[in-house]
């Protein structure tokens, strides 16, 4: 059996890569985005106990276990005095009980073939399935979600409707 070339390659030396820079990137910490934690943070102390003075728990499986919050085995061996940073913890629980922002969005090819298929067929999808514009051979089902994503996003869809207005009333006059 024949060996694959690459492997039977002698490995040559990168010269062109720094690996001083390389294992700076490597060890380099994230950046934390939170300002709140942020602001709290303390660089010369671990995380562990960073997150214990802030009221947060560093280890989840020895805070919870079996769904249940254990009080007992919460507290760390290691007794961190809280230094008045619960409002962190009650910042991150009031960030976490907001709805999400939902954000639906479409292409403009998509808006378009949308639009192409609701203005020459309404509601009939197995037409839309049979048409020339249906270069991705979409099923009527699959044409239908794509109509009805596009409905429920105001900003294309009150756009359209209001074009759609003004068609009507250019043709009456």
């Amino acid at each position: 059996m024949t060996k694959i070339k690459k492997r039977r390659r002698a490995k040559k030396y990168n010269y062109q890569t720094n690996r001083r820079k390389q294992n700076m990137k490597a060890k380099k910490l994230p950046t934390i985005e939170e300002k709140s934690i942020k602001t709290e943070w303390n660089q010369t102390k671990s995380l562990r106990y960073n997150m214990e003075s802030m009221g947060l728990s560093f280890d989840p499986n020895n805070s919870v276990s079996n769904g249940q919050f254990n009080k007992a085995s919460a507290k760390s061996s290691h007794q961190v005095p809280l230094q008045n940073k619960e409002a962190v913890r009650k910042g991150l629980e009031e960030k976490a009980a907001l709805p999400e922002a939902f954000n639906l969005r479409l292409s403009e090819p998509e808006t378009q073939y949308a639009i192409y298929m609701m203005e020459k067929y309404g509601e009939d999808y197995k037409a839309m399935a049979r048409d020339k514009r249906n270069y991705y051979q979409d099923t009527p089902k699959q044409i239908q979600k794509k109509i009805q994503k596009f409905q429920k996003i105001p900003d294309l869809y009150d756009a359209y409707k209001v074009m759609k207005e003004q068609e009507v009333q250019s043709g009456n006059r």
